[in-house]
C-alpha cells in the first residue's frame, strides 16, 4: 500500500486487489499527499455514497476534487440540461460526444480513479487524454456496472504510456470467517479465492456468518428488529438489491422507530445515521461494523443474478455478517458453498413489534 501511494515514478498505475485490499484507502492517501505537494489531482469514482465518504476523510484542499464521474463531467464541460430539450444521459454519450463538450478543459497532473471497473469505456478515454497520469484502481470481482475489466482497463492505460501493474495481497477489513463465506459468490474468480491470502487473514474474530431461516415475512422483520436492537450504535448497513426493497425496509426500520438513513439514485443520502438501508450497487467501497443480508430466498432468481452483488455485499461487514431468508432451507444457490462456513438459525413465528407513541407529559423539554 505504502509503495503505491509514495510511487512518483512516470508509469501510470494500475492498482488491483480483493474486497478490503485497501484500493480506496490507496485512493484517498496519494491524493493527499499529491496534493500537499502542489499538484493538480481529482479523484473520480462511481457512486454518491463513496463521494461523500471520501469527503468527509478529506482535507479543505482536496475535497472539492473528489467527485462521481457525473458530477465532474457536469463541473469542467460544456453539458447543459435544457428544459424541453432532449439530450443523452451521460452514461450513454460517446467518447466523440463527451470530447466535444471538453474543449476548454485544461489538463490535470493526474486522475485518481477509484472502483475503476464501473465507469464506461468512453469515460475511461476522457480521462487518458486529459491528464498527465492517471491511477487506477479495480477489482473484476467488484464489477456490476457496463464498465471495463481489469484486463481492458490496463489496455487503454497503454494506449497513453506504460503502465505499472501494483496488486494489493491482503484483506484487512474482513475477518476470516466472513470472507472464508464471502468468497463462494465467486468460486472461479481467482483473485476472490487466493488462498494465501485468505490464510493471512486472522481467524476467530468474528462468528460465522448467520442464516436466520424464518417462516414468513412478518417473522423477517421481527428478526430484523432484535437484530438492529442488539447491534445498539454499531454502524449497521441492511443491503439488499432493488430501489422498492430499500424503500420497504426504510419504512419498515422507521416504524420501529429506530433512526435510519436510506440511499439510492432516486434518493441521495446527505447525513447518515447509524443504520443505512441501500443497495448493493451503493455499498461499493464502504464498510460497515454490521451487514444484514435480506430477502435472500430471492438469490439468483428473476433479476438476481450476479455473484460480484452478493460478494460485495457480503465483504462490506467487519465484524457481522447476517443473512434472512424465508423457508426451512437455506436458498439451493448456496448449496455449493462450504457448509463449514456458516452457521443456520432456524426461528419460530415471531410478530414484529408495534411501536406506539408515547402519551405527553409534563417534560415539555428545555431550551438547553
Amino acid at each position: 500500500m505504502l509503495y503505491a501511494i509514495d510511487y512518483d515514478g512516470p508509469k501510470n498505475l494500475i492498482i488491483t486487489g480483493c474486497a478490503g485490499s485497501g484500493k480506496t484507502t490507496v485512493s484517498l492517501m496519494r491524493a493527499e499527499r499529491l496534493t500537499t505537494l502542489g499538484h493538480n489531482i481529482h479523484v473520480i469514482t462511481f457512486h454518491d455514497l463513496l463521494v461523500n465518504n471520501l469527503k468527509n476523510s478529506a482535507s479543505v484542499e482536496l475535497k472539492p476534487n473528489i467527485l462521481k464521474y457525473h458530477g465532474w463531467f457536469y463541473r469542467e464541460s460544456d453539458y447543459v440540461e435544457v428544459k424541453g430539450v432532449e439530450r443523452k444521459k451521460i452514461h450513454e454519450m460517446t467518447y466523440a460526444e463527451m470530447a466535444n463538450e471538453l474543449v476548454d478543459f485544461k489538463p490535470v497532473d493526474e486522475f485518481i480513479i477509484d472502483e475503476g471497473q464501473n465507469l464506461p469505456e468512453s469515460f475511461h478515454k476522457i480521462l487518458l487524454e486529459n491528464c498527465k497520469k492517471v491511477a487506477i484502481g479495480a477489482d473484476n470481482a467488484q464489477k456490476v456496472h457496463n464498465g471495463l475489466t481489469t484486463e481492458q482497463i490496463k489496455l487503454k492505460i497503454r494506449e497513453k504510456g506504460e503502465i505499472h501493474p501494483i496488486q494489493l495481497q491482503y484483506n484487512y477489513r474482513n475477518t476470516f470467517e466472513i470472507y472464508n463465506f464471502a468468497r463462494y459468490f465467486l468460486p472461479l474468480n481467482e483473485r476472490a479465492n487466493n488462498e494465501r491470502a485468505i490464510d493471512k487473514i486472522p481467524k476467530g474474530r468474528s462468528e460465522k456468518p448467520t442464516f436466520f431461516l424464518v417462516p414468513d415475512k412478518d417473522s423477517e422483520l421481527a428478526q430484523l428488529y432484535t437484530l438492529l436492537r442488539d447491534a445498539g450504535d454499531r454502524n449497521v448497513a441492511v443491503i439488499v438489491y432493488h430501489v422498492q426493497e430499500v424503500e420497504y425496509y426504510y419504512k419498515a426500520i422507521a416504524d420501529f422507530q429506530m433512526g435510519c438513513s436510506r440511499h439510492h439514485h432516486n434518493d441521495h443520502v446527505l447525513e447518515m445515521e447509524n443504520v443505512l438501508i441501500t443497495t448493493y450497487k451503493s455499498a461499493q467501497g464502504l464498510e460497515f461494523q454490521t451487514v444484514i443480508m435480506p430477502n435472500m430466498e430471492t438469490v439468483a432468481r428473476e433479476y438476481y443474478q450476479t455473484g460480484e452483488h452478493y460478494y460485495i455485499g457480503s465483504t462490506r461487514a467487519k465484524e457481522n455478517l447476517f443473512l434472512l431468508a424465508t423457508g426451512d432451507t437455506i436458498p439451493k444457490y448456496f448449496e455449493s458453498f462450504d457448509k463449514e462456513s456458516y452457521q443456520i438459525k432456524k426461528t419460530d413465528k415471531m410478530n414484529a413489534p408495534k411501536i406506539e407513541m408515547p402519551k405527553p407529559g409534563d417534560d415539555d423539554d428545555l431550551p438547553f
